[in-house]
């Protein structure tokens, strides 16, 4: 989740800081042993990708921090292995 940007303040605010965060190649053509597979950083910061990850945070029940730090997973892996659908 982008940390300054306007678009994913909402997002910010139902996340569990440890648990954002995620290395990704800056471009496409970028060549970075072990995220061959890893959606380009200069592409997934659009606003169906905040509005992606906010609804399947607020999915989340707020109070269970254990199911929403799973989400945060879930979706990293996704990214990872370019399958987080936004």
């Amino acid at each position: 989740m982008a940390a300054q940007d306007k678009r994913a303040r909402r997002a910010r605010t139902l996340l569990f800081n440890k648990d954002n965060g995620l290395y990704l190649p800056k471009k496409w053509s970028s060549e970075v042993d072990g995220l061959e597979e890893a959606t380009a950083h200069e592409v997934i910061h659009t606003f169906a990708y905040h509005l992606a990850v906010t609804t399947r945070l607020r999915a989340t029940r707020p109070s269970n921090q254990t199911e929403g730090r799973k989400t945060l997973c879930d979706i990293k892996y996704q990214i990872l292995n370019n399958e987080f659908e936004y």
